[in-house]
């Protein structure tokens, strides 16, 4: 460990003066600058810890190297090594300006000292009346660059006895209203938590702290509507006891009496979520997260918790249990059917009779079908459409027929390098992913040939689409192949409508509007978001994201 300690070196004054602590313990002798008292302060209890004082960074005004004052310093402390800093004694800009460049030679000291860890010790006793100003910004500044911050220190003369009390404490603020800052903004509580470190804290402040922390978590992990509902209800129960508490406590430390001027702002910031009534929605958490910037966030829950809210609140219906099975069973094990139902229920049309007509084929609509795996299902819905890829699909039929049950990994790789069916493994592939890797991993997932052969179907970069598919129905702008396939779902809801197969309390049309925006922001700007570079298309992306979910709860909203 090296201890240093920073200061802006004061001049001598007329008298004598001795200092003690707050213990009264220590005694400084006699001494004539308020500099002097604090360094034997320090001195005196690294000492009782085992450790010595290693170097002290000094600001000093050239009137006081002039008149003397630097050099009988230096001559209290004679073993002690001083690096300086030149101090203008002009305007509060130029002296502000000298912060930095004693933040530079204390980094080059940590650099040259890689060895051990540096801990800062700052006296604000000395300078001008601004001193404590730049005192305050380096250490904000050392703190921001990864020093370890000391002891703070004030030589205090106008007590009796005169002390050096610690100052640590009311420095912390800035670093409190930062942690405030982050907390509503950001959801985080890192800050806050290390200004109370090592404080004594009441019960009522743990317990709120607590609350805290339990929401900043669940934010961040993008936790389930239950979970993160009981999270603000905690933060809504605890915030309530800490205020009836501390208005009748009369005894409150200065931290903490700190904080609690921040309450309210803390408070305004999450609104509408801090309800003792247990009225907090889904819509209500996602657009907060909109409104803070939590872009993330909030794609997570508007594609998690939207669907299930709809259903469980009755705003949909589903009138066939058999609609509903089908959905658990093909459903992810981990997240609720209805999600299933928005994303990529499909209906038996061939039962239904419905094979063209309601739906429109093209591209995007039979995106969905090709999503099953199912050969022959995507045979009898194209059939008679697309000639293209009706002979695809027989090469794809026949080829099945051909493969080995045990190892039809070999048959593919085996295909010449020109067939189709390898050349569309090929585009449909992941970038850093080899094609045969690619395959295994595959068959090992879906279970067929005919399975990764068909959902690959599906996966299509939209310049590939015309070796499969000539309907004249796809057009190869950017936005077209998603809008073709968010149309599909909101014409799958259409047929279920129509056929009462589900019922609503949206207007219809409002329904098919929000399940096709559902579809597209699910399906393109949520990845999109996910994959994106740091650059001004992932903010753009953002700002896309944002306005269409807002949009979208804008269409399931019931008066």
């Amino acid at each position: 460990m090296k201890n240093v300690v920073v200061f802006v070196l004061s001049p001598f004054s007329k008298s004598e003066s001795r200092f003690t602590d707050i213990t009264g313990v220590f005694d400084s002798g006699e001494t004539r600058q308020t500099n002097e008292s604090s360094l034997r302060y320090l001195k005196w209890k690294l000492d009782k810890e085992g450790e010595v004082l290693d170097r002290a960074f000094v600001f000093v005004t050239s009137n006081l190297v002039k008149d003397g004052t630097f050099e009988k310093f230096q001559a209290f402390f004679p073993d002690l090594p001083i690096t300086i800093v030149d101090l203008p004694s002009g305007e509060i800009d130029d002296a502000m300006g000298t912060v930095p460049i004693m933040h530079d030679k204390l980094v080059q000291y940590r650099d040259e000292n890689v060895s051990d860890t540096v801990r800062i010790n700052v006296d604000i006793t000395g300078g001008f009346r601004h001193a404590s100003m730049m005192m305050v910004s380096l250490i904000q500044l050392l703190k921001y660059s990864g020093f370890e911050i000391g002891e703070v220190l004030y030589a205090n003369m106008y007590t009796e006895p005169k002390k050096v009390e610690m100052a640590s404490d009311l420095l912390d603020f800035s670093s409190l209203i930062g942690g405030a800052e982050e907390f509503v903004t950001f959801g985080s509580i890192k800050q806050i938590r290390s200004y109370f470190k090592g404080a004594a804290c009441p019960l009522r402040l743990q317990m709120l702290l607590e609350k805290m922390e339990v929401l900043s978590e669940t934010l961040r992990l993008c936790g389930s509507y239950e979970i993160t509902k009981d999270a603000l209800l905690g933060l809504t129960t605890a915030i309530d006891i800490y205020e009836r508490s501390i208005q009748q406590d009369k005894y409150i430390n200065t931290k903490e009496l700190y904080f609690s001027k921040l309450l309210p702002r803390i408070k305004n910031e999450y609104g509408t979520l801090l309800s003792e009534k247990n009225e907090i929605t889904p819509m209500d958490i996602i657009r907060w997260c909109l409104h803070k910037g939590l872009v993330q966030q909030a794609v997570a829950f508007y594609t998690e918790w939207i669907p299930r809210f709809l259903i469980e609140s009755k705003y949909v219906y589903v009138e066939e249990n058999s609609i509903i099975e089908e959905c658990i069973k093909k459903g992810n094990l981990w997240s609720h059917w209805a999600i299933y139902l928005l994303r990529s229920y499909q209906p038996n049309y061939v039962e239904q009779g419905l094979v063209d007509g309601d739906i429109k084929l093209n591209y995007g609509s039979l995106v969905p079908f090709f999503q099953t795996g199912d050969l022959s299902k995507v045979k009898t819905i194209i059939m008679g459409h697309n000639d293209q890829l009706e002979k695809f699909l027989l090469s794809v039929e026949q080829f099945c027929k051909k493969c080995s049950p045990f190892l039809p990994y070999y048959d593919i790789v085996n295909l010449p390098k020109d067939d189709l069916i390898i050349k569309l493994l090929e585009w449909t592939r992941p970038v850093n992913t080899a094609l045969d890797v690619y395959i295994q991993r595959r068959l090992d997932k879906e279970g067929s040939v005919e399975g990764v052969i068909i959902k690959a179907l599906g996966m299509l970069p939209k310049d590939k689409v015309k070796f499969f598919f000539t309907m004249g129905e796809y057009e190869a702008d950017e936005s077209e192949e998603q809008k073709n396939k968010a149309k599909g779902r909101s014409d799958i809801f259409k047929y279920l409508l129509e056929n009462n197969l589900i019922t609503t309390k949206i207007q219809q049309d409002k329904l098919l509007g929000f399940v096709e925006k559902y579809a597209t922001i699910v399906d393109e700007l949520r990845n999109k978001f996910a994959h994106a570079n740091a650059d001004t298309g992932m903010v753009q992306d953002s700002i896309e994201i944002i306005d269409d979910i807002e949009k979208s709860l804008d269409l399931i909203k019931i008066k």
